[in-house]
């Protein structure tokens, strides 16, 4: 089960917990015949911490990659407030008194980059769910434009979402 906190009591009888690292760790040094010629690559910083256990366990070099992915500010999927009407702002503002106060401006995110070397090399990432294939598209073009020669996608758990 993906979720630790809907573990007990969902079954009736004891489960064991079985962990893909070491299934994947196995696999990429049986079947990448050049995996020394290889890098970790964290997606994002969030989960640099499982990337770098996984370059810890294959003695490779960990690459992250930072900032805001590409239209990622214009998504509307309904988690975000829509843009205010910039007409009742000001309108909102006159009337209250609060023309004094400085506009807010929207917090500037960095364009993808990234933190380290991939040149000549081969760019591992491993992550346990897909559920947005573009995300990872986005990043193999990054490593790609970056030098890297071949980008492999790792996972346990890939999710189908109709849409």
């Amino acid at each position: 089960m993906y979720c630790r906190s809907m573990r007990p009591g969902f079954f009736d009888v004891p489960i064991d917990n079985l962990r893909a690292s070491p299934f994947l760790t196995k696999y990429i040094e049986t079947y990448i015949t050049d995996y020394r010629n290889a890098v970790i690559v964290a997606r994002n910083p969030g989960v640099v911490p499982r990337a770098s256990s996984y370059a810890e366990r294959l003695r490779l070099p960990l690459v992250v990659i930072h900032g805001e992915e590409r239209d990622e500010s214009d998504n509307t999927d309904g988690r975000n407030s829509p843009p205010l009407d910039q007409s009742i702002v000001e309108k909102r503002c006159t009337q209250i008194g609060l023309e004094l106060l400085p506009m807010m401006i929207p917090k500037a995110k960095p364009p993808l980059t990234l933190v380290g070397d991939v040149n000549s090399r081969i760019a591992i990432i491993i992550d346990d769910i897909i559920d947005d294939v573009s995300k990872f598209v986005t990043a193999a073009e990054l490593l790609h434009e970056r030098g890297a020669y071949k980008v492999s996608f790792y996972y346990s758990l890939p999710m189908y979402i109709k849409g």
